[in-house]
């Protein structure tokens, strides 16, 4: 055998060889075969969320975790009646994160999880989980993250949170959990087994009472805790140097006056809800607190020098409070470095002229405003680095007052709930980049309307009572690329509305379209998507076809037109006096063009309906394409092979014909040299001279 044929071989072989140690890429089962799952981000990726619209009784209910492929990673099942968890569906060793929300779970078996050793997140918040054994999470020791929120009738028995040198985020509120059982409390368990534990939060739990042996097992870097019920000591927070994120609520006033947060040097961030009947200035002592939260809090007046002893405060929020007055010197005059300020649906009606809550240089995002509310607007005289600003419900004579042009910073408005107009003058701005505006009683939009903003880019109104927008609405805005009209009340546009932005992103979704003739430029104007255009309203017959993809030649109009001033549509008087025709004219003329008109539709109709049988395009299923893909290469690969082992078979058999045949002319030669000598060595030498003969080469004369 030949060397190249001996070389071939090594080939083939170490091919196929190479080809056994490759693990072939088929899909997950669960994104094929399991009715209710879906893998919109690749196989490893499995969803299997029942929608919460979805009537009892219909569409597909889980009641286990259905077989999926051995490889996913990420398993999401939420709204469906799985009540009981054990090892037997859970097998899925690679998996990494595991979301059962709102699935009526009761029962968790010991070991429930033990095969899922690279399980890193667990949520298993809104179910109906009764105990936690101390066997339930053995096995899994690279869990970060578990939340139990929302299991209300929650216990635990023994040590149920075990060997978890890696969990960093716990979350057990509204359980019946209690932290101070002396059965949990004595195993010391959070001390001994959760050493990085950076994230708790135990708000509304059964805890009744926190105190500092408590809070010394927890050791948290961000602590959640309060209830309706519950009892702070004093001294509570004293061992915890290593808090930096702390919310409290329904804390009584009592705990507030006698401790304050100067200990905390590291506390970068505090909320306080649902409590405080005043505001608590001593309590507020800190040269770290950088981010201050009120929700919900009883205090109705911020006094004088509120936070002069905060210095590094950047964010202030009171969102949901009593607050109705605020003094004119709440930083006590005192340099601020504030730049977040929100202060929205309090009690407020108005803020002093002379305020020095705006007085900050760096503030750079403002939040205000609730039922009524009225400022000056020239308090913003002073404000030189404002760049995003909400407005919430304020009154109308705010928006006839003034206009934001004097903010030359300013880069984002929001208007929320207010006004009932286009303020087009309140928003002159040479700034403004970003304008949304939302639950407002607009009803519709003027020509040139944000010709006042030339550096608009992104506009968003939605949630109005918008009808009408007229034709030149959007003129004279060179870069406005990012149009949002959804959830209002329109039904129609004029023609070419948006001029030359077929390249912009335009979302109309949400509206009560007519599709009519009016609409027709819809199919040019959109005509590479590039926007979500909504679903038609009327009439009944085109009622819940899509806009992206309708036949619009069967928008008609029953004689309406469009008013070149107007964006409402009115019917054509047909015995208008400017045409002096006789009344039986009319009627011939009409009586034909009914007919010929009926029967162009007619054919018209029959003809669309063949062209768009014959043109419609199959949606595409990326999935089953993808799964095509890996299964068509998987046959590529295998038939490659065979051909290999083909062609070599083939050169092999030639070579044993080759040499039959040659071994064949040796026999014969050979048999009559025999029968012409009888000599046997002579015999021998010319079989000799017959292999001499193999090694000549080619126009040897050596014979």
């Amino acid at each position: 055998m030949s060397e190249k044929t001996i070389s071939l071989q090594k080939y083939v072989l170490s091919f196929v060889m190479a080809l056994l140690m490759v693990k072939l890429p088929f899909p997950a089962e669960g994104c094929l075969t399991v009715p209710g799952c879906e893998c919109p981000r690749g196989p490893l990726y499995v969803y299997c969320n029942r929608q919460p619209d979805i009537p009892p009784g219909t569409g597909v209910t889980l009641t286990v975790i259905p077989p999926l492929g051995d490889d996913i990673i990420y398993l999401s099942v939420s709204g469906h009646n799985i009540q009981r968890l054990n090892s037997s569906q859970l097998v899925y060793s690679s998996l990494m994160y595991l979301f059962l929300i709102d699935n009526q779970i009761e029962i968790l078996d010991d070991g429930a999880f033990r095969h899922l050793i690279n399980l890193e997140r667990l949520w298993l918040p809104s179910n109906r989980i009764l105990v936690l054994g101390p066997s339930i999470f053995s096995g899994i020791t690279k869990l970060t993250r578990i939340t139990l929120d929302n299991n209300i009738n929650l216990r635990l028995e023994g040590c149920s949170f075990s060997t978890f040198p890696e969990l960093t985020h716990l979350s057990l509120k509204n359980t019946s959990i209690d932290f101070n059982l002396n059965l949990f409390n004595s195993s010391k368990c959070l001390i001994s087994y959760i050493p990085r534990l950076i994230y708790l939060d135990i708000t509304f739990s059964a805890t009744e009472k926190i105190d500092a042996e408590l809070l010394d097992s927890f050791n948290a870097q961000t602590l959640y805790m309060g209830n309706e019920n519950i009892t702070v000591s004093y001294n509570a927070l004293e061992g915890q140097p290593q808090v930096q994120r702390l919310h409290l609520c329904f804390i009584k006033d009592e705990f507030f006056n006698r401790t304050n947060l100067s200990i905390y040097q590291r506390l970068t961030f505090l909320k306080l809800s649902d409590s405080l009947s005043y505001f608590p200035k001593n309590f507020l002592r800190s040269e770290s607190l950088q981010d201050l939260y009120f929700f919900r809090t009883g205090f109705q007046h911020l006094p004088a020098n509120a936070f002069e002893s905060l210095p590094q405060l950047r964010t202030l929020s009171f969102v949901g409070t009593s607050l109705s007055s605020i003094d004119k010197t709440v930083f006590g005059g005192i340099p601020s470095v504030l730049r977040s300020l929100d202060l929205t649906n309090n009690n407020l009606m108005t803020i002093p002229r002379d305020s020095d809550i705006f007085g900050s240089p760096d503030l750079d995002t403002l939040e205000i405003g609730n039922t009524g509310f009225y400022i000056d607007i020239s308090i913003f005289d002073t404000v030189t680095n404002l760049e995003f600003v909400s407005f919430y419900n304020f009154s109308e004579a705010f928006f006839l007052g003034g206009s934001l042009g004097i903010i030359t910073s300013l880069k984002s408005v929001y208007l929320y709930d207010s006004p009932p107009f286009f303020p087009k003058q309140f928003l002159a701005s040479d700034s403004i980049e970003n304008l949304i505006i939302s639950r407002t009683a607009m009803s519709s939009l003027p020509a040139n309307a944000f010709d006042v903003m030339p550096r608009l880019r992104n506009l968003k109104i939605t949630n109005c009572n918008l009808r009408t927008i007229h034709r030149d609405a959007f003129n004279n805005t060179p870069l406005l690329e990012i149009i949002n009209l959804g959830d209002n009340l329109l039904s129609t546009l004029p023609d070419y509305v948006f001029g030359g932005k077929t390249e912009a992103s335009i979302t109309l979704e949400g509206n009560p379209w007519k599709c009519d003739c009016n609409l027709r430029w819809f199919q040019t104007f959109f005509s590479q998507e590039t926007g979500n255009l909504g679903f038609c309203y009327t009439p009944p017959s085109m009622h819940g076809t899509g806009l992206s993809k309708a036949n619009f030649s069967e928008f008609v109009c029953s004689t309406t037109y469009y008013a070149e001033n107007q964006t409402s549509t009115d019917q054509i008087n047909t015995t208008s006096s400017r045409f002096e025709i006789s009344s039986e004219k009319i009627r011939a003329t009409t009586v034909s063009l009914n007919t010929n008109t009926t029967s162009v539709i007619n054919a018209t109709s029959q003809q669309t309906q063949t062209v768009s049988q014959e043109t419609e395009l199959p949606k595409v299923n990326y999935e089953f394409m993808y799964t095509y893909f890996k299964y068509v290469s998987a046959a590529a690969m295998v038939t490659l092979v065979s051909l290999t082992f083909l062609v070599c078979g083939v050169v092999l058999v030639a070579r044993c014909k080759q040499f039959r045949f040659k071994f064949n002319v040796e026999q014969q030669q050979l048999n009559e040299l025999s029968c012409q000598n009888s000599d046997g060595s002579q015999v021998v030498e010319k079989y000799s001279e017959i292999h001499q003969c193999d090694d000549m080469t080619p126009g040897s004369t050596q014979l």
